[in-house]
């Protein structure tokens, strides 16, 4: 099961082939068949059986032990058909039933809603915490609401989750008694009281402090208390999975508190079993520290919260430590205490073949995806990079004077341990490359520093947590969280730096994959004191895949005004060439995803320089803007910025009429505001003038802030194109709006059936809404006599009505 006998090692392999690893040839079949059968893209579905089948010609040398290629194609095709199967689409509607499976890892505050399904994982419902448990039979009475993600142009809004009524989903059978480990009641009353203290211990602290939260993440996994601000510092520096509990986690404390504990459990043990005499050569393999050192892993699972990581690095590392407890081939008359060796790679497939074959939907987590990935490559990264520094401080200086060993040996443990921890860092990130550069598409060069520097105080935290979890009061509260100040402050200081994150630019997925396996070669390709080659050179070809320019067409080709789909709220985006972008609006009141919906825009774009104009602080208008501003600094700020998170400089703003804002060339843009007062009815409007084109983008103002536009020297029409004030709502100073803007093209940014759709129709005005044609876009054309407007919209099956 993952070792090989020390005692008596197998026959040697064929030279030239590595030594038979039966479970991780099949845990790379069961990855690469579960992935042709879970994912729908032909492209992906191509590229997996394409592996599978290279890895089934390969096996065809393999040495002896290992798996056939008739076996492997096996695993594969049988692991393809049953992901299918799984990723079939849902028929569950109103009036089936099904068992409850709850979706969240850490049981939500009281009142909250929980996720969960019927038993397809593709469905993502959420319903009251009270109203039914994970394991309950239920029906569903009602269709529920969706809750949809914001849209690109040319995508429909993705369905995030069912958000289902308390009327809406009934229980009728109780869950079924499910097996119990013995002490799994206790341990998890354990965890309940630790984060109890925990929580007590973060009473003092003010509610803005950036440290609240983060001793219950750590120490049990629950990220609840974890405020948006803290967990966006950690993103943008590279060091998120710091916060998730995983094998790193697992690892530290196994290091500094499991393996000793586990020696000086042994020693007790076989202080007490060593006066039975005969019974001390049998029992002395069981009560050995490594069986003690993997029952304490496992006990820690549930009081980390239980979460897939946590359960892959505890199984593990007991199974490694378990290896010195299998017996080894011996004569009969010998006792076998050396057991068995370890091998990374085998213990690596045997765990992933456990997943895939227990659940096999887990294909498509993210969490699984990374976590295998940088495990695979620290496994086979790090003995060709090395763990010491190929600087090495000789015992003599130049002149042939010994040097003093105080300091010159704990000078190159230092020099070791940055080696270490900066190697492995960029191994990590550059074999989860291409899973980072597809799902987030940003990526902070900070992060590999960071991590490495950020160990230090993420132990000392993690000691003063345990410590005041197990002797509450102990240490006073600000020594406590003195670590966690000390990693916060380390991570703002690296925040400062350039490129915090670094937004990445489109690339075909071939590329990226491409790209990762050249710069990973090259840095494992040198050996002895040119390691450090290595990391430069696949650091150079990494930073080259960013910059070198891919066959697109040049960004700067034509202008295009973009208004997003992002439901109830407003999100507008302007490219003209030889200006910066400009953003007007960025917030929804229901949909999700709209900061990395724009992201994903800028980055289409190639943006360099942003500009933003806030038309007021409602949410609606301004939920995203923090996340962007963090990612995008403005080059010009305009409008109601005052307050907004990750802003700290001065925004041009106005109390009423019209003020130019600055631009680089023949781009004219107006802020206008009809009234000063706060909310919907002191909104901005951005004017857009490009040549002959013009465009009006409102904000909320319907009532006495939309009759101060009207008043003579603020809306100058008529327009090219005019976005709706508030949404599409009625107002009495609507036909004046429209008589002074006389608009060529209308447009409404809704996330139902809009209002005025009738009344417009009526009057034969052309328009359009987000709600029923998805995201809009618009190519204006200066040179064209007024009016001229080249008008491209996504138009959306799902949505009847307006």
């Amino acid at each position: 099961m993952g070792v090989q006998a020390i005692d008596s090692p197998p026959p040697a392999p064929s030279p030239g082939h590595p030594p038979g690893r039966p479970f991780f040839q099949a845990a790379l079949a069961l990855a690469a068949g579960s992935a042709a059968g879970w994912y729908a893209s032909p492209g992906v579905r191509l590229a997996s059986f394409l592996a599978l089948a290279l890895w089934a010609a390969c096996a065809c040398r393999a040495p002896r032990g290992s798996l056939g290629p008739g076996w492997l194609l096996l695993i594969g095709v049988c692991a393809a058909m049953r992901c299918g199967l799984l990723n079939t689409p849902s028929s569950a509607v109103a009036g089936s039933s099904g068992r409850w499976v709850s979706s969240d890892r850490v049981r939500p505050i009281q009142g909250q809603s929980q996720r969960g399904n019927l038993g397809h994982p593709e469905d993502r419902w959420q319903c009251l915490l009270d109203s039914v448990a994970s394991g309950e039979r239920v029906r569903l009475l009602g269709p529920g609401r969706d809750l949809r993600g914001a849209a690109l142009p040319g995508s429909e809004p993705s369905i995030v989750s069912v958000a289902l009524g308390v009327d809406e989903l009934a229980r009728t059978a109780p869950a079924v008694p499910g097996l119990e480990l013995p002490g799994a009641a206790s341990l998890a009353r354990l965890r309940e009281r630790i984060l109890a203290r925990l929580l007590a211990a973060e009473d003092e602290l003010g509610p803005e402090d950036g440290v609240r939260g983060l001793l219950p993440a750590l120490i049990v996994g629950e990220r609840t208390g974890l405020s948006a601000a803290t967990r966006d510092l950690f993103t943008r520096t590279g060091t998120r999975h710091l916060l998730a509990l995983s094998g790193l986690h697992v690892s530290l404390l196994a290091w500094w508190i499991i393996w000793p504990l586990g020696g000086w459990l042994s020693r007790l043990l076989t202080a007490v079993t060593g006066r039975r005499g005969g019974h001390r050569h049998r029992l002395r393999r069981w009560t050995g520290p490594d069986p003690l050192r993997a029952l304490l892993l496992l006990a820690l699972v549930p009081i980390a919260g239980g979460g897939a990581p946590i359960w892959r690095a505890a199984i593990a590392l007991a199974l490694a430590a378990m290896a010195t407890c299998l017996p080894a081939t011996a004569a009969p008359d010998e006792v076998p205490y050396h057991g068995r060796r370890v091998d990374g790679l085998s213990l690596w497939g045997l765990a992933l073949c456990l997943e895939l074959l227990l659940s096999p939907e887990s294909i498509g987590q993210l969490g699984l995806q990374l976590s295998y990935l940088a495990t695979w490559g620290l496994l086979v990264g790090l003995p060709a990079v090395g763990t010491s520094c190929p600087l090495q401080l000789k015992d003599t200086d130049a002149l042939g004077r010994a040097r003093s060993a105080w300091w010159r040996i704990p000078a190159q443990r230092a020099l070791d341990g940055i080696w270490l921890g900066v190697a492995a860092s960029m191994l990590a990130v550059v074999v989860t490359l291409p899973v980072i550069w597809t799902r987030f598409g940003q990526l902070a060069p900070v992060g590999i520093v960071a991590t490495p520097l950020a160990m230090l105080p993420l132990m000392g935290h993690l000691a003063t947590g345990w410590l005041h979890a197990c002797a509450p009061g102990i240490l006073p509260l600000e020594v406590v969280h003195l670590p966690g100040r000390a990693l916060l402050a380390l991570l703002e200081a690296c925040d400062q730096l350039p490129a915090t994150p670094w937004p990445l630019p489109e690339r075909p997925w071939p590329w990226i994959v491409l790209l990762a396996g050249s710069a990973f070669l090259g840095m494992t390709r040198f050996r002895g004191a040119d390691r450090w080659r290595g990391l430069a050179l696949g650091f150079a070809l990494v930073l080259g895949g960013f910059l070198v320019r891919t066959s697109q067409a040049d960004p700067d080709a034509g202008a295009e005004l973009v208004l997003l789909d992002v439901g109830h709220g407003t999100a507008a985006l302007l490219r003209v060439p030889g200006e910066d972008v400009w953003l007007f609006d960025a917030g929804s009141k229901d949909r999700v995803g709209v900061a990395t919906c724009v992201g994903e825009q800028l980055r289409r774009w190639r943006t360099r320089d942003l500009c933003v104009v806030v038309s007021h602080r409602d949410r609606d208008h301004s939920s995203a803007l923090p996340w962007i501003l963090e990612r995008w600094p403005p080059r010009v700020a305009a409008g109601a910025l005052e307050g907004t998170p990750g802003w700290e400089g001065q925004a041009i703003d106005l109390r009423r009429g019209r003020v130019q804002l600055p631009t680089r060339g023949k781009l004219e843009l107006f802020l206008l505001r009809g009234s000063d007062v706060p909310g919907n009815e002191g909104s901005r409007c951005l004017e857009i003038r490009w040549g002959t084109w013009r465009a009006l983008l409102t904000g909320d103002a319907e009532q006495d802030g939309l009759a101060g536009l009207l008043e003579p020297g603020i809306i100058e029409g008529p327009y090219d194109l005019v976005l709706l004030p508030h949404h599409g709502s009625e107002s009495p100073h609507l036909d004046a709006f429209l008589q002074r803007c006389r608009p060529k093209e209308i447009w409404i940014s809704c996330g139902s059936p809009a209002a005025l759709g009738p009344e417009l129709d009526r009057q034969g005005w052309q328009w359009s809404s987000t709600y029923r044609s998805g995201a809009l876009v618009a190519h204006p054309q200066p040179g064209r006599p007024h009016g001229g407007l080249s008008l491209v919209v996504k138009r959306s099956p799902w949505v009847p009505g307006w």
